[in-house]
């Protein structure tokens, strides 16, 4: 029997988890949302610098990114979609309830300030850049998988995202006309250029009355390990002592 729901966190607890849980029929798990945004986030380079790094550096670095960054997710009221390429994360259809385009920019400018605040290249320790994606529009939601099912949407506001991530400049937050145009003038935005297949696009910057990421709420991973060099030049992994991603 699936353990019974927390009332205290019930905001967070995606239903479909306890149908599965129940023994329904993945199959018979779907529907539609008329408003589901979606954000697609990458970091850009990761391929060119994770080859210059040390595996273990490469392991702490993709462990750090994933606990910032799913900590976020949920301090946002979104939640994080399975992609096999870049991070993606949905509001609307998992957790619904709450104002997805606001929650989906919130998260947008949460993840900027903390990966400039804690995540560094984990060749050359410097900062990385973040691409953001963004977009809003109605979907289809489902549970695919033969093996593993997955809570998944599908619509046209993720085709976009997709879009826009892939015409990203460095470090901005990239929006489409959808969202945009929903969103209230506390939001400040620039507009951008336009895209085919997209329309004319904008650059999320700020949000007026935000207050900076406290440091509990950069949840950065403790390192596995730490590879050091010994004198004698042979490679040597000690238990590391200080947070990740710093």
């Amino acid at each position: 029997n699936p353990e019974p729901i927390d009332e205290s966190n019930k905001e967070y607890i995606l239903q479909i988890s306890v149908d599965l849980s129940q023994g329904k029929d993945p199959a018979t798990l779907h529907g539609k949302v008329d408003r589901s945004a979606t954000l697609f986030a990458e970091i850009g380079g990761v391929h060119e610098f994770c080859a210059k790094a040390k595996p273990v550096d490469v392991v702490n670095f993709f462990n750090n990114v994933a606990s910032i960054w799913d900590h976020l997710v949920k301090n946002n009221k979104c939640f994080r979609l399975e992609s096999n390429t870049e991070f993606c994360a949905e509001a609307g259809a998992a957790v619904q309830g709450g104002n997805p385009v606001e929650d989906i920019c919130n998260l947008a400018l949460d993840l900027k300030e903390a990966t400039a605040k804690a995540i560094r290249d984990p060749a050359a320790k410097k900062p990385v850049n973040l691409m953001i994606g963004i977009e809003v529009g109605a979907a289809s939601t489902g549970v695919p998988g033969r093996i593993l099912h997955k809570f998944t949407t599908f619509g046209e506001g993720g085709v976009a995202a997709a879009l826009l991530l892939l015409e990203c400049p460095d470090n901005t937050i990239h929006l489409g006309p959808g969202i945009k145009g929903l969103l209230p003038g506390i939001y400040k935005v620039d507009n951008h250029k336009e895209i085919t297949g997209v329309g004319m696009t904008a650059k999320l910057t700020s949000k007026d009355g935000r207050e900076p990421l406290k440091d509990k709420d950069i949840k950065s991973a403790e390192p596995l390990m730490k590879a050091e060099e010994s004198k004698g030049g042979d490679a040597k992994a000690e238990p590391a002592t200080a947070g990740g991603g710093g």
